[in-house]
């Protein structure tokens, strides 16, 4: 968001906590910290963890394809590493198998998406800070374990990205970058 783009802006720079009255100048629905989980932009207009619910904040969609990674992530380990992985966020080195030791069944892919999956849980504030990446690394992972199960997770109501110019990644939004411009042209639809 236009002069939100360093942390001072959103957060306190001696408490870092949120500064909840700058939210509520666009998201008139907050009113605390924990609101902030509900907030969706406008321009989110898929439902990315394919649970049907369009109305959830940006957390709770980083939350469903936290858990089909989990859960991706197990069956994996458990198909190709022979050992199934468990996960506990509060024991380094986070990753256990069952009889909780370490785990030692890593193979290239696993490691992978349990970098992810660790990425996506380490940061508090995910869905403000680059929530859209976050559900791309997500959503990669899960497709990416998915190649090598009997068994895949249904991703078929998923989504990565956004439609048309809310796609940040695809040619639509970037169409113009080596030009620096839009052309004149395109004002006709691209205009109040």
């Amino acid at each position: 968001v236009e002069g939100y783009d360093t942390c001072i802006s959103c957060h306190d720079p001696h408490t870092l906590e949120v500064k909840i009255d700058e939210c509520t100048v666009c998201h008139t629905d907050v009113a605390s910290k924990e609101d902030l989980l509900n907030v969706r932009m406008p321009g989110s207009l898929v439902d990315y963890d394919g649970d049907g619910d369009m109305s959830e904040g940006i957390m709770a969609e980083i939350t469903g394809l936290q858990e089909a990674l989990y859960v991706a992530m197990q069956a994996y380990s458990a198909e190709v590493g022979g050992a199934m992985v468990v996960y506990d966020s509060s024991s380094y080195p986070y990753y256990f198998d069952e009889a909780g030791e370490r785990y030692g069944s890593w193979t290239p892919r696993l490691a992978k998406a349990a970098y992810n999956y660790q990425v996506s849980l380490k940061d508090p504030g995910e869905y403000a800070h680059g929530g859209k990446y976050v559900i791309q690394l997500l959503y990669d992972s899960i497709a990416d374990v998915n190649t090598a199960l009997s068994a895949p997770v249904d991703m078929s109501a998923m989504h990565r990205i956004d439609h048309g110019h809310f796609a940040g990644s695809e040619e639509a939004f970037r169409h113009w970058d080596e030009d620096g411009a839009v052309p004149g042209s395109c004002s006709k639809c691209h205009s109040a």
